[in-house]
């Protein structure tokens, strides 16, 4: 253990297990709630099955992808700088998403689509 892990960690110790525990939990939370629900998805967005398929693909490739550098480059750089920019990445995407033209949302608040890689229309 870090001799100046007094100083690193305010909180107390059981925080920084629960911290943990939940940030493990979080992969297999999102793969267990995303797979019921393809048929629902499928319908509310009028994708093929294998287009959902496709998606589930895409994410699972990501964890592997990254599962082959991720220690790298955490020896590299240290953690914090490896890990910080996935959650504002997925924000990113996820607000990019939303303002899909070929999404059914009744609002849209992104002027990106990622999924068409183009400007999209604003709705009002």
């Amino acid at each position: 253990m870090n001799p100046d892990a007094h100083t690193l960690w305010r909180a107390p110790r059981w925080a920084l297990a629960v911290l943990l525990a939940l940030l493990g939990m979080l992969g297999p939370f999102s793969i267990d709630t995303y797979i019921p629900a393809f048929s629902g998805i499928a319908r509310a967005l009028d994708a093929s099955p294998a287009a959902m398929q496709q998606t589930l693909s895409a994410y699972l490739f990501g964890f592997a992808f990254m599962n082959l550098f991720h220690g790298a480059l955490s020896d590299s750089f240290g953690r914090r700088p490896v890990v910080l920019p996935r959650p504002s990445a997925s924000w990113s995407s996820s607000a990019r998403c939303r303002g899909c033209p070929r999404a059914r949302a009744s609002s849209s608040r992104a002027p990106w689509c990622a999924t068409c890689s183009r400007p999209s229309r604003r709705r009002r």
